[in-house]
């Protein structure tokens, strides 16, 4: 995990899923985070996705919550 990768795209449909899994009891979940330090690289930052609050709300309203504040 790089601080400068959260909260983009991938990390909501990540949490989602597995929010999702564990919901139906298929899966217990755990998250261990391995802090990294941040790179150069321009990949990641996808976070575009937040300026549609309304569409992406409607999928995950926590999650949405805490991506948002986050960032």
């Amino acid at each position: 995990m790089k601080n400068q990768y959260f909260g983009d795209i991938n990390d909501y449909k990540k949490y989602g899923l597995l929010r999702l899994l564990s919901r139906q009891g298929e899966l217990e979940t755990a998250i261990c985070w391995i802090l990294t330090q941040d790179d150069d690289k321009t990949d990641g930052r996808r976070i575009q996705y937040l300026e549609q609050t309304e569409k992406w709300k409607g999928y995950d309203e926590q999650i949405d919550d805490v991506l948002v504040m986050g960032i």
